[in-house]
């Protein structure tokens, strides 16, 4: 769904009148549905880790680097050389000595340390991003900010997730009539979401890079 078909079931839900385009955004509680979205998207997605933020970057290495400018945005989860997991070293300094660990990747700022090779390899980079959202050009943002924008939340639970949870927020009224089923429908959604997670990393998206 785009961000103003959300903001319109949102509308609904609370018995107000619909809009036909994000100009007609004008209201209080329409900026304020706009900013609890925008906040509850982005806090879902960033609340566990879900396979759908998975991804996997694969970068052809000539084999001499001692270092790489780290690709991603999110949090690394494993990197592979030609097939291989190597492990984590937190020991960054023997890496920058020219001395690395072996079997062992180290981080260092912005950097990827690397370990020696004296060929080509594949390197493959697994990791949950730190984005929640995708624009209409298909490129992956932080936040729900424009019409066009949707979530990277599943589409079967974007209503019951973020429409109901922004109606939850919204009016933060237990008496309200429909809070029981807006809590019961969000808190159900959730627990069915993550009982769908995906057992695997490797079964992420996947992009080439080439150096």
């Amino acid at each position: 769904m785009k961000f103003l078909d959300i903001i319109n079931k949102c509308l609904i839900e609370l018995n107000y009148r619909e809009v036909n385009s994000w100009d007609a955004l004008t209201l209080n509680d329409h900026k304020r549905l706009k900013e609890i979205i925008k906040r509850l998207n982005s806090q879902i997605c960033s609340s566990d880790e879900w396979p759908f933020l998975q991804r996997k970057v694969g970068i052809r290495l000539l084999g001499k680097e001692k270092c790489i400018e780290n690709p991603i945005t999110g949090t690394l989860d494993a990197i592979t050389f030609d097939g291989v997991e190597y492990s984590f070293s937190p020991d960054y300094k023997r890496f920058l000595a020219d001395n690395p660990v072996p079997g062992c990747f180290s981080v260092y700022g912005e950097n990827i340390l690397l370990p020696a090779f004296d060929k080509p390899v594949l390197c493959e980079i697994l990791f949950n991003t730190d984005f929640s959202a995708i624009d209409q050009d298909d490129d992956e943002k932080e936040y729900l900010e424009n019409e066009g924008d949707k979530s990277l939340i599943p589409e079967v639970f974007q209503e019951p997730l973020l429409v109901y949870g922004a109606c939850l927020r919204l009016k933060g009224n237990t008496e309200h009539n429909k809070f029981k089923y807006w809590y019961a429908m969000f808190n159900e959604a959730i627990a069915t979401m993550r009982s769908k997670s995906a057992p695997s990393k490797n079964q992420a998206p996947y992009i080439k890079m080439c150096r």
